[in-house]
């Protein structure tokens, strides 16, 4: 069995994961816009699932030695990384979950939020490999997803890390 990347979040960088899913949802609310259309979520779901999301997306800047970039509410039209989807979760059971509104063509990196902060990089996956009626999820019957156990992704690899390290640079991917 691979065996998952590990970075253990500082106590600024959680706070900061904190502070700024509450920006962003604060700043999402004033526009009138909602990122969580995947279930009905009260604040403090969302700030939760905004706190694992963004730790994780920080979590993956540190591994790939780059700044923490994120730009709010552009819903998929930018990758988190510049190159990758950074998909995460705190469900011990959790697994990679794609969504209809998400690029087939992108490359998806999986984080599980372990001990409260322990961010587990178990490997990726394409959209177009999970996006199959084989691995169709739809738990809450609101949105249609597919989902992929982490037990079945990719290895992560320098080839993830310098391609994350060089779209921050800048680099244009063909």
């Amino acid at each position: 069995m691979k065996m998952p990347i590990i970075y253990k979040m500082k106590p600024e960088e959680m706070q900061f994961a904190k502070d700024y899913a509450t920006y962003v949802y604060n700043e999402s609310r004033k526009s009138k816009l909602n990122s969580f259309t995947v279930k009905k979520a009260n604040k403090s779901e969302a700030l939760d699932w905004g706190i694992v999301g963004y730790g994780a997306e920080i979590a993956w800047s540190k591994i790939c030695g780059v700044e923490f970039k994120h730009n709010m509410n552009e819903f998929h039209e930018i990758p988190d990384d510049g190159i990758h989807e950074i998909r995460s979760t705190a469900h011990p059971s959790g697994g990679l979950i794609i969504r209809e509104n998400d690029s087939i063509d992108r490359k998806y990196i999986f984080a599980m939020l372990n001990n409260g902060n322990e961010y587990h990089f178990h490997g990726w996956m394409y959209g177009k490999e999970i996006r199959q009626p084989k691995y169709y999820f739809n738990p809450n019957n609101w949105k249609p997803a597919w989902r992929m156990d982490k037990q079945y992704l990719h290895p992560i690899t320098e080839v993830e890390i310098n391609a994350c390290k060089k779209a921050r640079m800048g680099v244009t991917f063909v």
